[in-house]
């Protein structure tokens, strides 16, 4: 799987775009492994699963953002949050997310900013804004 920015994101040397259309209900919320040294402490990303659980047909915990970028990618899933922080963790799933059709954010809503934790990835605005507006609930 590959990327090239502005020109489409590829899987075994044809083009691959994710399903819009596919709600949360129909699909799977992966999460990168929990950290406890973030500014998003363990017991809000544990709440925030519990919370989201019931909003998605699965949730799957793979620990390694490689597989997690894949897996949305190819429409697998159709979210993703990730707690990593490292630009070689982010950056190459991220620029394939971009290609094939994901949106993205910081998890509060903000304008995502590498090295910082708290990406939140997924196949639409709808599924997007469900995550976030679930964690700011969770964080007032």
């Amino acid at each position: 799987m590959h990327a090239i920015k502005g020109k489409g994101a590829y899987c075994n040397g044809t083009r691959i775009a994710i399903n819009t259309e596919q709600s949360s209900q129909d699909g799977m919320l992966l999460i990168s492994d929990y950290y406890g040294n973030i500014e998003i402490s363990m017991d809000k990303q544990f709440d925030l699963v519990k919370n989201l659980q019931p909003t998605f047909l699965k949730t799957r915990h793979y620990g390694a953002a490689c597989v997690d970028f894949s897996e949305i990618a190819l429409g697998r899933a159709v979210a993703y949050i990730c707690y990593y922080y490292h630009i070689w963790d982010i950056a190459p799933g991220l620029l394939v997310a971009e290609e094939c059709g994901c949106v993205h954010s910081h998890i509060s809503g903000n304008q995502y900013g590498y090295g910082i934790p708290g990406l939140v990835v997924a196949n639409n605005q709808k599924t997007l804004d469900t995550i976030i507006h679930t964690y700011n609930k969770l964080n007032r």
